[in-house]
């Protein structure tokens, strides 16, 4: 990969972790919810991609060969 670009992903990744959604005080209980929820899902989505970027090439190739086999 190209080093521009991981470091671009990598910087990705860290804002995708420190998403913070603003949360309205006018706003219901439902309407929170769905906010910490995207929050939450929006910070996975960083961890899952900092840990692809950490792999080896040796286990990005073994990764990509399980999801093949299924």
């Amino acid at each position: 990969m190209n080093k521009n670009t991981e470091r671009r992903l990598r910087l990705f990744a860290e804002y995708l972790k420190g998403t913070q959604v603003y949360n309205s005080e006018y706003g219901g209980v439902v309407e929170r919810a769905v906010e910490y929820a995207k929050e939450e899902t929006m910070q996975q989505i960083g961890q899952m991609l900092e840990e692809v970027l950490n792999m080896t090439d040796e286990q990005l190739d073994k990764e990509l060969n399980e999801e093949i086999l299924e």
